[in-house]
């Protein structure tokens, strides 16, 4: 899957797992009410211990690896249900984080459990610029 392809679709089901969450108008307006199932659709808890988690993304290497973008500045994995306790990266002394902005990104070519090459999309401090 080309990295475009690869980035829109993490950021898609990430959107689309945000939305689900969101209680409905219905339940929203009947406090104590039983909540309205979403027919087909179930959530299952696969993490704890995040912080601001924007994206989960795979290497398209076969190696069963998330990675989990953390707006602050850290990229953590999630390997078989276990996340690791070393970051995959942290740059979150140059990141700037809040609102809409912080490291909102990764994105793997081809390649890349050869190469290790990877690209990531932050807002840098202090001047707030983007950098890809």
């Amino acid at each position: 899957m080309p990295r475009f392809a690869s980035t829109v679709v993490g950021v898609t089901v990430a959107g689309l797992l945000f939305f689900l969450s969101l209680p409905s108008p219905v339940t929203a307006s009947r406090a104590g009410a039983a909540a309205v199932a979403w027919p087909g659709i179930s959530f299952e808890q696969r993490a704890v211990g995040l912080t601001l988690p924007v994206q989960v993304a795979h290497a398209g290497d076969g190696s069963g690896t998330l990675y989990v973008v953390e707006q602050g500045g850290r990229i953590r994995t999630l390997k078989d249900g276990a996340l690791g306790v070393v970051p995959f990266l942290d740059i979150s002394a140059r990141v700037v984080a809040g609102g809409e902005r912080g490291l909102l990104g990764v994105a793997f070519p081809p390649g890349f459990a050869t190469k290790g090459h990877f690209y990531v999309n932050y807002t840098r401090g202090p001047d707030g610029a983007t950098v890809v």
